[in-house]
């Protein structure tokens, strides 16, 4: 008689879509064992029942609405993730392209400068040279050597030394790439000092 209930109700279930594994493993055991009491099996399930406490009805939905939240959080985070690769990738190819444009205008200029320089000063040399491994982050450094003159800092030139060098430099990056407009607004400033000491001297 329990043998035909519990296969009517395990029946019913699988047609509803539930998978009650527990009442197999109690079918099993009343065929394997005749002394099997249901009654005493029911009270240890209701006492067992008893110790999951309350339950949250509401727990489905909220369970449901906080899944799909996560995964459209989790799909947020895989564009962001993309995207953040894809900023990473374009910023690495500027750098590369940058490095390669800032190297090689500045071999030009430097090609320039000793055209100039070879007007200004005959037989001297000058250059600039990158003071750093990146080109983006290093500094700028002036050699430049004139015949019979040891140089070790710029502010050994004379004033009109200096503003023929910053005339040098200044023609060889326009002779490089050449503006609309050419501006040598004090470019003639060392020589401030010596025309002032000449001039407070007229009276």
């Amino acid at each position: 008689m329990l043998h035909e209930e519990i296969k009517s109700l395990k029946e019913s279930l699988t047609l509803e879509g539930v998978d009650f594994v527990g009442l197999l493993s109690y079918e099993a055991d009343y065929e394997a064992n005749e002394d099997f009491d249901p009654v005493q099996e029911m009270s240890r399930l209701q006492e067992e029942l008893k110790l999951f406490g309350n339950v949250n009805l509401h727990s489905i939905k909220e369970f449901e609405r906080v899944a799909k939240r996560y995964e459209e959080l989790v799909l947020h985070k895989e564009d962001l993730e993309a995207s953040i690769d894809k900023l990473k990738n374009i910023l690495k190819e500027l750098n590369e392209s940058a490095r390669s444009k800032l190297i090689d205008i500045l071999k030009q200029v430097n090609e320039k400068i000793k055209e100039v320089f070879s007007e200004l000063f005959p037989s001297s040399q000058a250059e600039l040279v990158l003071t750093g491994d990146d080109p983006l982050t290093a500094g700028l450094d002036i050699r430049l050597k004139i015949p019979n003159k040891s140089i070790k800092n710029l502010n050994m030139l004379s004033g009109g030394e200096k503003a023929l060098c910053v005339i040098g430099f200044l023609l060889s990056f326009y002779l490089v790439n050449p503006g609309p407009f050419l501006i040598l607004d004090e470019v003639d400033a060392p020589l401030d000092e010596k025309k002032n000491a000449k001039n407070s001297y007229n009276f």
